[in-house]
């Protein structure tokens, strides 16, 4: 089984180096104002990028391209990114390395913007792991941060530091905007595109409105019966003469999986959960010092719940290669034992233990899964025992919705 671990592990990062992402037509903006068309890596990116990748046409080569070269690009009817050297400030949010001061800590970087709105007013969002910032620009004012900012005052009493209101209630003047509509907005993507796009509609110059066609993930649920091949090993320290290795069994194991396909990168990823019912028994029978006969028994069903990232590859239309990488963390059913003559008796519990699996997918309904599962030690409570539980399964699923 260790050998068949590292084939897994082999096969899935072959799977993740050789997974391509399409090219889609698109142009750039050069710093001398040329307008260059051709075709764009389309990563569909979740973060903005740091550079992209360019070519003229299909077979020719392919450049790289950061925001010192151009001043702008987009994925035709999909998405724009403009160049500019901005104040960001990148304060930490989480809690515990909030920062003392109200003010925020600019620094001048060189990036690529994604645009959300244009017009009479421009919206930008850079986004960079956890890290968000909003950024806008009219006629009268140059691409500045919104600011927004979580502090410590004293030591341990969080404030918010949200002069992004005063901003653009300064900037956006126009008679179908209040000042209500500033006082509660929030720093978030959605209601900022509102008021932004509301102004440019005051003002009748709307140029673009981004659409994420992706902003919600998609839920789905299937169906998973199979059939699974496993094995136990067992040391049992306390007499050694009756250890006992059980035979590879094949069973029948059943699943649901409940998966929700990630709104970025082309809904690529996924995650992915499968509470499934698996039974496995055995029996062996032996001599101890070629005279005394010995039989063990083992009895073991529970319910497992993987849970897993899943990546797509899509080879063809409505033909996808899949893997997974996860933790099972395992429930037991009824009396899971091992019991025999002239042995003890030994409960089984079982621990967390890491799942992969590679597939493939037919028409978004049929699916056809080899999973393997790492050992597992069944007798974790036990001292002076231990055991390694290893199993491969092949699935079928059917897509319910």
């Amino acid at each position: 089984m260790k050998n068949n671990s590292y084939a897994i592990l082999i096969l899935l990062f072959c799977f993740q180096i050789n997974a391509q992402t399409s090219f889609k037509k698109g142009y750039y903006v050069s710093s001398n104002q040329d307008t260059i068309y051709g075709l764009i890596k389309d990563y569909d990116w979740k973060k903005n990028p740091d550079e992209i990748q360019f070519k003229t046409s299909a077979s020719s080569i392919v450049r790289s391209l950061k925001p010192e070269d151009i001043t702008f690009f987009e994925v035709l009817n999909k998405v724009k990114y403009k160049s500019a050297k901005v104040d960001i400030d990148r304060s930490d949010n989480s809690i515990s390395e909030l920062s003392k001061s109200r003010l925020p800590e600019f620094k001048t970087e060189l990036v690529f913007l994604k645009v959300l709105e244009s017009g009479a007013a421009d919206l930008y969002k850079f986004e960079q792991n956890a890290l968000i910032r909003y950024f806008f620009k009219t006629k009268e004012t140059p691409i500045q941060q919104l600011i927004y900012k979580r502090y410590l005052e004293t030591g341990t009493k969080i404030r918010e530091n949200q002069n992004f209101r005063q901003q653009l209630l300064n900037a956006l003047k126009c008679n179908d905007l209040s000042i209500n509509r500033f006082k509660n907005l929030k720093y978030k993507e959605k209601p900022l595109r509102r008021v932004i796009n509301d102004y440019n509609a005051c003002l009748g110059n709307t140029d673009y409105s981004y659409d994420n066609k992706t902003s919600k993930g998609t839920l789905h649920l299937s169906i998973r019966p199979g059939v699974q091949f496993a094995s136990l090993e067992v040391n049992d320290n306390t007499n050694a003469s009756i250890d006992a290795n059980f035979n590879n069994e094949t069973s029948f194991r059943l699943g649901l999986e409940l998966e929700i396909v990630l709104p970025f990168n082309h809904s690529k990823w996924s995650v992915v959960l499968e509470p499934t019912y698996q039974n496995y028994s055995s029996s062996r029978e032996f001599l101890i010092d070629d005279f005394f006969p010995v039989k063990r028994e083992v009895d073991y069903a529970s319910i497992e719940v993987p849970f897993s990232l899943r990546y797509y590859s899509f080879i063809a239309p409505n033909h996808q290669l899949f893997i997974n990488a996860g933790l099972a963390y395992d429930i037991g059913i009824g009396d899971n034992e091992i019991v025999g003559i002239r042995s003890r008796r030994l409960d089984l519990n079982a621990q967390f233990n890491p799942v992969f699996g590679i597939g493939y997918q037919f028409m978004q309904k049929l699916a056809f899964e080899f999973r393997f599962q790492t050992g597992r030690d069944l007798l974790y409570d036990y001292v002076d025992s231990s055991s390694t539980f290893s199993s491969a399964s092949l699935i079928l699923g059917y897509k319910l919705f």
